[in-house]
């Protein structure tokens, strides 16, 4: 692929930034398309400080990017050395992990086009509808820039508790990046200032409110900024018994009171002490028996059930003892692979058959789930090398193992007895509270008793409190979820009266959170209910375990970025639908920092101003370019554009919602106010469209270079557009609206203007675009020269340009300097008088200026640039026609200005149309 170099000629330029891909070094590049030495270039790659021109001999990583910029030439010191310092700036603003795929618009963008020309694509990275509040990991951070009702992103993911049985849902959300004032907050449609007390509350929280710290907003609002909730955990029943609760496991008996089972952990969680287990399957001990006493003895589970145990072994068969067997742990299975340096054929053994595998310090016994044998060749030939074993185990009894081991002896086996544990209490889990490497301060249980805690009196059939018993256990574990530590017991009793005030029915349903605090690490939690539930139909006492929570340790400090944090809490058992709960949306308006130098943070305040989003963009330090306002922007303009937007009323509402580059932003903030950003002798501007009180400059034959100006008109064709059609955001629900004009406009071309709010400024620029495209429909092209100032994009000029009335034609006869005598007479004619001549090669030049200096002679005002030829000479005659000027005058508004060589640019410009902006609010715009 290679990488990318980014060659940008002038940044007061920005159209005519150059992409190449190179595969060499960078220094062999510019070699190929400039000539050293290179004077004054500048070097720098991606992420990284400038790069001395002794360190160009480098290749670029893959798909790295480097910057190029040449400072432009001829120009005074003073302005190349001003040019070079913003490119710089421009450079570092830029080189920072830029994404390839956003770097050809990132600052420099494609030349504008007229009003009436097709209607810009705006970017596709600033859309704003979200249907709901939305988590969006490693992405932008939204950026709010004047007044809008959206919904915000999630900041910390939402969670539950319950507290004096009610069940509040608690969620933090990032308003924006930097300063804002949160006006109302809204569950869906409704206003939660609105509520009745307790139903909702919530509080915002601006940069300087959390300092970026873990932890302030908690201990402010009372809540915890980072639970995590178990995916495992939802709505599971804590039952007292299950039915159909049989276990096939070998098993050894030892007289009189042993049972040896061959299983651990999590396949003998059901036998407890107290328990009745029956036993059937076996020789000698088909009886039930109860559980005395349990212990573990290496891989296997010894039963102490007091007495009437025969003894009585399962019967196995050695099938094959291997030197190299490894275990791997596959889901709830495992896999062993057996070796052999000859081969022994397969075993006698097939799916369904039980097995057991025994090795140093390992002890296995399951069902077969499958079984493959293969024999190892040597490339080619035949030979047989060894034999290869697969043997997959499924229901294992006892922890999962995996590892390499030595002398592995694989063994079937009879049938295994089968125990039925109906009756006894199952664990539920356990569960694991989050994910690997997240550490836990806190375990939170949910229960909940849906019908009510009660029992019903046998005699009266009146409703008595009644209490129940549950038991949960936790343990410590590892990332790899493998145990720390042992089960440490947490018993809970939960008493109808302890969470239902007196003369609450007692069917109400009872809810609570039962927390269980660790101090760090990673858990994993299994219950059970203690309390045997009643089988009469009258009584109730369900427990469901609702939700498993972890409050993860705070992370150190700074955890936030410059965000304006709002934390919300419903009271959800108040009636708030989960649909309103996960669409919460704010009515926020920005706070920006006032046009100062230097940038200053503190000074900030409300605004919807375009201008100042501008600044905010491109000065602020955190997520705009951070550039210096005293040397890269032309303050006393800008400052005069905000006071201009503030006097017509337009305003930029607009969430930033995607990575972008500032320039691309800057021109989206000022498109409601008809203005562009603009680069002016290294620093930014605005160029500001409206009605323009003067002209700036007048070009006429004595400063436009001659034969240079080209006059194009454009007319309507059969399909063309008949409209033009706005589209804003109405900023209460950031619906899209549309404005039309005219009215009855089957065909408009379609404007979407960001950060537009309002219905009539839409309207009206919808009006000042069909104007212009029905007017102004003339573009002129020409070069200057011996001008002394070079006319600026935006600005109004005057083309003030000869029309002649021609047809006295004469050749020239004697040539005297200026002074031409000609072979008829000159027209004795009044006003202003101009000459057009017709050099030997057929070229027209002119029209210069003349006067009549003799009866056959005349005398040009200026030098025509070209050699005069006399009649009789070794060359066609220079030929003269003389007309009468009469100048006409054209109002333009220039588009673009293209500095071409010392003292000279070309200009494009439209017509100038002031009716256009007519009884709209953009008649305001007035400079």
């Amino acid at each position: 692929m290679g990488a990318h170099l980014a060659y940008i000629e002038d940044p007061t330029a920005p159209e005519r930034v150059e992409h190449h891909r190179i595969d060499g070094t960078v220094k062999a590049w510019l070699e190929g398309r400039f000539q050293e030495p290179f004077k004054g270039f500048v070097l720098r790659r991606s992420g990284q400080e400038e790069v001395p021109e002794s360190d160009w001999g480098f290749v670029p990583d893959e798909d790295e990017i480097v910057f190029v910029f040449q400072p432009p030439q001829g120009l005074d010191p003073a302005t190349i050395a001003a040019i070079t310092a913003f490119a710089k700036s421009v450079l570092i603003s830029i080189a920072v992990s830029v994404a390839l795929t956003a770097l050809t618009m990132l600052l420099f963008p494609a030349p504008d086009q007229p009003a009436f020309a097709q209607a810009e694509k705006p970017s596709p990275v600033f859309s704003v509808s979200y249907p709901q509040n939305t988590p969006r990991l490693h992405e932008a951070l939204p950026i709010l820039y004047g007044r809008l009702t959206y919904a915000p992103d999630v900041a910390s993911m939402p969670y539950s508790f319950y507290s004096d049985n009610e069940h509040y849902v608690v969620v933090l959300l990032t308003v924006t990046c930097g300063e804002c004032d949160v006006n109302a907050v809204y569950a869906g449609e409704t206003n939660l200032d609105g509520l009745p007390d307790g139903a909702a509350r919530w509080r915002a929280f601006g940069p300087g409110d959390h300092n970026r710290d873990h932890g302030v907003v908690g201990t402010k609002f009372g809540i915890w900024e980072d639970v995590v909730t178990s995916t495992d955990v939802r709505g599971l029943d804590l039952r007292s018994a299950t039915a159909d609760q049989t276990h096939v496991l070998g098993a050894e008996f030892v007289a009189p009171d042993t049972i040896r089972l061959h299983a651990t952990g999590d396949a003998v969680d059901a036998f407890e002490v107290g328990g009745t287990v029956t036993v059937s399957g076996t020789t000698s001990n088909d009886a039930a028996f109860t559980i005395v006493s349990r212990n573990r003895a290496g891989s296997k589970t010894v039963l102490n059930v007091g007495s009437g145990v025969t003894d009585e072994s399962f019967s196995e068969t050695l099938l094959r003892t291997f030197d190299l067997g490894t275990a791997s742990p596959r889901g709830a299975r495992q896999q062993w692979t057996l070796e052999e340096e000859a081969p022994g054929g397969a075993l006698g053994i097939a799916t369904g058959d039980r097995a057991r595998v025994v090795a140093s310090g390992v002890d296995q016994y399951g069902t077969v789930e499958s079984y493959n044998y293969y024999v190892d060749s040597e490339g080619g030939d035949g030979a047989g090398d060894g034999g290869l074993h697969q043997l997959r185990l499924k229901n294992l009894g006892g922890d999962l193992i995996g590892g390499g081991y030595a002398n592995v002896s694989v063994y079937e086996t009879d049938p295994p007895p089968t125990f039925d544990t109906s009756g006894v209490p199952r664990w539920l889990g356990p569960f694991r509270v989050a994910k690997p490497g997240q550490s836990i301060k806190k375990i939170e249980l949910d229960l909940e008793f849906p019908s009510g805690l009660y029992e019903a009196n046998t005699s009266t059939g009146e409703l008595e409190a009644t209490s129940v018993d549950l038991r949960f256990q936790i343990r410590e574990i590892d990332a790899d979820g493998n145990p720390v530590g042992e089960w440490e017991t947490h018993d809970l009793t939960v008493a109808t009266g302890d969470h239902l005030a007196s003369g609450v029915p007692l069917n109400k349903a009872i809810r609570l959170s039962h927390a269980i605090e660790v101090g760090g690490g990673e858990w994993q939690v299994r219950g059970r209910r203690i309390t045997a539930e009643s089988t009469a139909a009258a009584d109730q006492s369900r427990c469901v375990w609702a939700q498993l929570k972890g409050y993860r340790m705070l992370q150190a400090s700074p955890v936030y970025g410059p965000v304006t944090l709002l934390a919300v809490e419903f009271k959800a058992s108040a009636g708030f639908s989960q649909d309103a709960i996960s669409r919460v949306r704010v009515a926020a308006h920005r706070r920006l920092a006032a046009i100062r130098t230097p940038w200053s943070g503190s000074e900030v305040g409300r605004s919807r101003s375009p201008v100042r989003a501008m600044y905010d963009m491109l000065c602020n330090p955190e997520y705009g370019l951070g550039l210096d306002p005293a040397v890269f922007l032309e303050l006393a303009e800008i400052r005069a554009a905000r006071a201009l937007h503030a006097a017509a009323g337009l305003t930029f509402d607009h969430l930033v919602t995607d990575r972008s580059s500032a320039w691309d932003a800057v021109k989206l903030a000022l498109q409601p106010a008809l203005a562009k950003p603009l680069v002016v002798g290294g620093k930014v501007t605005i160029r500001q469209e409206g009605p323009k009180v003067a002209r700036t400059l007048l070009f006429s034959p004595l400063n436009v270079r001659a034969g240079s100006l080209r006059i194009r008109f454009g007319f309507r064709s059969a399909g063309d557009p008949d409209g033009v059609k706005v589209v804003w955001r109405n900023p209460d629900s950031l619906a899209e609206q549309t404005a039309l004009w005219p009215e009855d406009a089957v065909r408009p071309t379609e404007l979407k203007i960001y950060g537009l709010t309002d219905g009539d400024a839409a309207l009206d620029m919808a009006k000042v675009r069909w104007r212009q495209r029905e007017g102004a429909q003339l573009l002129a092209e020409f070069e200057i020269e011996n001008e002394s100032r070079i006319v600026r994009s935006g600005e109004r000029v005057g083309l003030s340009w000869p029309t002649f009335g021609w047809g006295d034609a004469a050749q020239v006869v004697e040539v005297d300097g200026l002074v031409l005598t000609l072979d008829r007479p000159v027209p004795d004619v009044g006003g202003n008088r101009w000459a057009a001549l017709r050099d030997d090669r057929g070229r027209t030049i002119g029209p210069v200026q003349m006067s009549k200096t003799g009866p056959r002679q005349i005398t040009l005002a200026a030098d025509p640039g070209i050699t005069l030829h006399a009649l009789g000479g070794d060359r066609d005659p220079t030929h003269v026609a003389i007309g009468k000027g009469s100048g006409f005058l054209l109002d333009l508004v220039v588009d673009a200005v293209t500095r071409t060589e010392r003292g000279r640019a070309k200009v494009t410009a439209r017509r100038y149309l002031e009716s256009a902006f007519d009884g709209t609010v953009y008649e305001e715009l007035e400079t």
